[in-house]
C-alpha cells in the first residue's frame, strides 16, 4: 500500500476493477451541547454525514454533459448513466468500521471520451460543522483492488479538511504513452467553497492546477 502525501501520483497499471473508498471518524464522545445541555437531557452524541462524489470529465478536463446528473456520481445519482461506475449508497453517520462510502469502477470499460475523474468529499451536511470545530479524527480516500481487496493507496485528508465545506481529494487521469492508455491517481487535498453542485468550478480549478498531460508521471 502506498501512503500518499499531497501532490503525489501512482499509476494503476494492471488494475481494472477498483473502488474509491471514503471514511470519516469523529473523536470519541463528541456531543452536540455543553454540560448544561447534558444535565437537561438535550445532549446527543454527534454523527456526521459526509459525501464522497465523482465528477466525470472529458479529455480536456471539462465535465461531461449538460447537467450535474450527466457527470456527477454521488448518493443521489448512483451511476451517472454510466455502466462502468457505481456509487454504493449514502452513509449518513460515519459510524462503523471500514469505508463509509464507496465508488466502484471498471477502468477497462471507461469510454475514450472520459479522460478524468475528480473525487470530492462534501461536508456540507456536517451537523454543527464538526469539521470547522476540528472534531474529526480521521478523513481519508483510498483505492482498493476489487478482485483481491488489496489496498492500492491511501491519502489522509484530515488536516486539509478543517474549515472547508468540500475538498477535492484527488483525480484519476487517463495517461497515454508508449505502453498505451492507462490510469493514474493523483492526491490533491484542496479545500474549496460551496458544495458539489459547483462541479464546473471544481473541474476548472483542477484543470488549471493539474493539466492532464502535464500531470503524468515521467
Amino acid at each position: 500500500m502506498y501512503i500518499m502525501d499531497e501532490n503525489k501520483a501512482i499509476r494503476l497499471d494492471g488494475y481494472d476493477k477498483i473502488r474509491a473508498g471514503f471514511e470519516w471518524r469523529l473523536y470519541p464522545h463528541q456531543h452536540s451541547g455543553g454540560v448544561l445541555s447534558g444535565l437537561l437531557g438535550g445532549d446527543k452524541a454527534l454523527t456526521v454525514d459526509c459525501d464522497g462524489s465523482a465528477i466525470l470529465c472529458d479529455s480536456k478536463g471539462d465535465p461531461i454533459g449538460e447537467s450535474y446528473k450527466d457527470c456527477c456520481v454521488y448518493y443521489g445519482n448512483l451511476d451517472g448513466k454510466a455502466p462502468w461506475i457505481l456509487h454504493r449508497g449514502d452513509n449518513q453517520t460515519g459510524i462503523g468500521h471500514g469505508d463509509d462510502e464507496e465508488i466502484a469502477m471498471d477502468l477497462s470499460q471507461i469510454p475514450k471520451e472520459v479522460g478524468r475523474i475528480i473525487f470530492t468529499v462534501d461536508f456540507f451536511k456536517a451537523r454543527n460543522f464538526m469539521v470547522l470545530l476540528g472534531k474529526m479524527r480521521e478523513i481519508y480516500i483510498r483505492l482498493v483492488d476489487e478482485k483481491t481487496e488489496e489496498e492500492i493507496c491511501r491519502f489522509d485528508l484530515t488536516e486539509r479538511s478543517e474549515g472547508s465545506r468540500i475538498v477535492i481529494a484527488g483525480v484519476l487521469d487517463r495517461i497515454t504513452d508508449e505502453a498505451g492508455s492507462n490510469w493514474q491517481f493523483t492526491s490533491i487535498g484542496s479545500p474549496m467553497k460551496g458544495d458539489k453542485y459547483r462541479y464546473r468550478t471544481y473541474a476548472q480549478w483542477t484543470k488549471e492546477n493539474y493539466p492532464l498531460e502535464e500531470n503524468a508521471i515521467e
